[in-house]
């Protein structure tokens, strides 16, 4: 774990006679790569058809030794030997995205790579145009950064989505005193969160192993094979998530002999554009109905589950108006 975090302020200064600026920085770098995540994969003996070490009850949760059958015949594979001419070829190809293992039971552990990097600005600007007028306007600027990682020498690290978000808002105020009795106050915002959300380009898609699928996305994989490993997640596929919001409220504040009243009117505009692609590439499972081994499923291109869907988009919108009117009396 490394994590550095630096920061400053750009103090306050008079522009001119009545006008004030303020404005300030911060921001975070986070780098991990912790080894702790597991998974399985075929080892040296498995890829050339030996699956004996692998379904022996030393590999086995279970402590006792598991039998993998013919998925035509039903019968048991001889001595756990499962012929390379069945193998399915998507299945061969995808082996070399897999990192090596030297573990008899297949067990690798790796990190997947996170930045995580934070840049928060924010400035304001005040304006007292007169005794009875005062004027602001205030910029906020967040930047998060976590982008997918390059999984060429390991596919595996594809399970963890890379996200890019902006968050913006922009504030104006005004407030003007009539009277000493009578103040009128007004706001305007209007506040934008972006969130892209996509693979990395090195990603690979079933098309590069040889699937004959419709391919909706050049850089996703999702394959699933039962407490073994995984590439690829439903949340990893490319998609934004983009939210507007404007809000304009006005507040009168009266005291007129003992009663304190005040009127109000907030109006809020919401725009939600979503695009999400969970399976568009297809998802691939394999869980091991067909032999008894999900591993030998997969080399045997045996899928228990498949299931691909359009790009789902939305433009959603809703306006929310609140009135408000207050009565205290003394």
């Amino acid at each position: 774990l490394k994590r550095n975090q630096f920061g400053g302020t750009l103090g306050g200064r008079i522009i001119k006679d009545k006008l004030f600026f303020f404005g300030g920085y911060q921001g975070t770098r986070n780098r991990q790569n912790p080894p702790q995540t597991i998974a399985y994969v075929p080892t040296a003996a498995a890829q050339q058809g030996n699956f004996s070490t692998l379904e022996s009850a030393g590999c086995q949760s279970s402590g006792k030794a598991r039998t993998i059958n013919d998925p035509l015949s039903g019968q048991p594979f001889p001595g756990a030997q499962v012929p390379i001419s069945r193998f399915d070829p998507a299945a061969v190809k995808l082996l070399k995205y897999l990192p090596a293992t030297s573990d008899p039971c297949g067990k690798v552990t790796y990190g997947i790579p996170s930045t995580g990097d934070e840049d928060q600005m924010i400035g304001r600007v005040d304006w007292v145009k007169s005794d009875k007028h005062a004027v602001f306007a205030r910029y906020f600027l967040v930047d998060y950064s976590n982008p997918a990682q390059d999984p060429t020498a390991n596919l595996l690290i594809t399970t963890s989505p890379g996200n890019l978000e902006r968050s913006q808002s922009i504030t104006f105020g005004d407030t003007y005193t009539f009277e000493p009795t009578k103040v009128n106050s007004f706001h305007g915002t209007f506040t934008r969160v972006r969130d892209n959300r996509s693979p990395n380009s090195q990603d690979i898609n079933p098309g590069t192993l040889g699937a004959n699928v419709f391919i909706g996305v050049p850089n996703d994989l999702n394959i699933g094979v039962t407490s073994a490993f995984s590439t690829g997640c439903g949340t990893c596929s490319p998609g934004h998530f983009n939210v507007n919001t404007f809000q304009f409220a006005d507040d009168l504040d009266l005291i007129r002999g003992r009663h304190r009243m005040a009127f109000g009117v907030d109006v809020i505009r919401t725009q939600n554009n979503l695009l999400a692609a969970p399976s568009r590439n297809g998802q691939f499972t394999f869980g091991g109905q067909s032999s008894g081994d999900p591993m030998v499923d997969l080399m045997l291109g045996a899928l228990s589950g498949f299931s691909q869907s359009t790009p789902q988009q939305q433009a959603l919108r809703q306006t929310v108006l609140g009135l408000y009117a207050q009565d205290t009396f003394h």
